[in-house]
């Protein structure tokens, strides 16, 4: 038996069966053999690492097309939608209530830790497997690219099979619903390689070689949503940066401030008028909040070895409020006083310190190193003709404010710390203080984010594991 498990991690899955529009708010669940043999092949033609094995590959999915069709483990899901109303090229600001056209988000909520499991009845020699894993690997996401997921090859189904061909007859009685599924014919899969336009141009629905079969599902009851009260509000939000003019990372402390200033201005749109406490640091009456940096920090980072900013994280560890979150979600770009072109930003990610997967910020890891300069909050003092707080002293003093373990020890790195901006979009670079590297190490892995020192809260001061 070879089996696929899908773990879809947004808890959403987005899939329009073939020959549906997009506004009918259908779904294909479980998702047709069609479709995951699709997403298979198509893996062996995006990945690098399979680009030669693509024969080997083919030889799998050949396997599997001849085999009786697969078995399924579909776990519970409810559907849900979103509308949106789009303007058409011909929507002009002097009539906004006319020319929109009106689209249908449809989608399944499932558990983000519940997998969807696959199984055909077949054998697969040790390379043809060997590929097929690689190849589920390599899928990112299956339906539309809403839908992301991590697939792997397993060996069985772990559980009953709740959803299997109407021909098998299965004892399920009148509370199995059936649906249609696209399955391809033995020796077919050439059919997995037609495009879209291909099948347009042909006017058809599918190719030769793929054929709609009935299914019956087991019906089981939808998970019931835990109120929002009871996970918390989030603290964490990812935005990803793109474009080929994306900041250097050295003007870290200019992208927050231009990103704190637009995240303001987002949410004077939402709340109309009003202003976040969460994101300004102020409150109401404009004194600064007393709450221990439990408001926004606006941290910017870069892929490994890169010198452009690649991500933008919104951290604030007490919490950010719907209205908040909603100004985050409708950021679209970020606009330069020096660039004449604004840069492109998007939410990818929205969650807590515990729960998103974001190694180079959170870890967790014993050794953390400088990404941005430490800036030391106070000048350097000599007495009794020896230096006191130095910046060793007020890193630890720092790490201890901010509620993070004592290190082992505290190594200044050397680096091109001064080639950073130091001081706020405005002020004279002058009046920087002085900026050091340096590498923290703890008696047992820390998880992060860490920002500290002078500026944490804009950019400056964020350490990253190492591995």
């Amino acid at each position: 038996m070879v089996g696929l498990a899908v773990a879809f991690h947004f808890g959403r899955v987005h899939a329009t069966p073939w020959g549906s529009h997009v506004n009918e708010a259908l779904i294909e669940w479980p998702p047709s053999p069609w479709r995951i043999m699709r997403a298979l092949l198509a893996a062996g033609y995006a990945h690098a690492g399979l680009r030669g094995d693509q024969a080997t590959l083919r030889d799998a999915l050949r396997s599997l097309a001849a085999a009786p069709l697969p078995h399924y483990v579909v776990p519970p899901a409810a559907s849900a939608h979103i509308r949106h109303y789009l303007p058409l090229a011909t929507w002009s600001s002097a009539t906004p209530e006319k020319e929109k056209r009106l689209v249908v988000d449809a989608f399944l909520t499932v558990d983000p830790g519940a997998e969807l499991q696959v199984a055909w009845d077949a054998d697969l020699p040790a390379d043809q497997r060997g590929v097929l894993a690689r190849a589920a690997q390599a899928v990112g996401y299956l339906g539309r690219s809403e839908s992301v997921c991590t697939m792997r090859v397993v060996d069985r189904l772990a559980g009953e099979a709740n959803a299997v061909p109407a021909e098998t007859e299965p004892a399920w009685g009148p509370q199995a619903r059936q649906v249609e599924l696209w399955a391809v014919e033995r020796d077919a899969v050439g059919a997995l390689d037609v495009s879209i336009s291909e099948l347009r141009r042909a006017r058809r629905l599918m190719p030769d070689g793929v054929r709609q079969v009935p299914y019956l599902v087991l019906e089981s009851p939808a998970p019931t949503a835990a109120p929002p009260a009871a996970q918390g509000a989030p603290t964490l939000a990812h935005l990803r940066v793109h474009g080929g003019a994306r900041p250097s990372l050295h003007e870290a402390i200019t992208v927050a401030y231009v990103l704190r200033a637009a995240l303001q201005r987002r949410y004077d749109d939402v709340v109309v008028g009003g202003a976040s406490s969460v994101f300004s640091g102020h409150k109401p009456d404009g004194t600064p909040r007393d709450d221990q940096h439990r408001h926004a920090h606006y941290l910017v980072g870069s892929d490994r070895g890169a010198k452009r900013v690649d991500h933008l994280w919104v951290w604030a560890p007490g919490g950010l409020g719907d209205d908040e979150v909603a100004a985050i979600a409708s950021l679209r770009r970020l606009r330069f006083r020096d660039q004449p072109e604004p840069v492109r930003v998007g939410l990818a990610a929205l969650g807590g310190e515990r729960s998103l997967v974001i190694p180079q910020l959170i870890g967790p890891s014993t050794t953390w190193r400088s990404a941005t300069p430490f800036v030391l909050p106070r000048h350097p003092k000599r007495r009794a003709g020896r230096v006191v707080e130095g910046p060793l002293d007020q890193i630890a003093r720092e790490l201890a404010y901010r509620g993070l373990p004592e290190p082992e020890s505290i190594d200044l790195v050397p680096g091109a710390w001064s080639a950073f901006t130091l001081t706020r979009p405005g002020v004279s670079r002058r009046s920087a203080r002085r900026a050091v590297g340096a590498v923290i190490r703890f008696p047992h892995p820390v998880p992060g984010p860490i920002a500290i020192g002078a500026h944490s809260h804009f950019g400056l001061g964020r350490f990253e594991p190492l591995t």
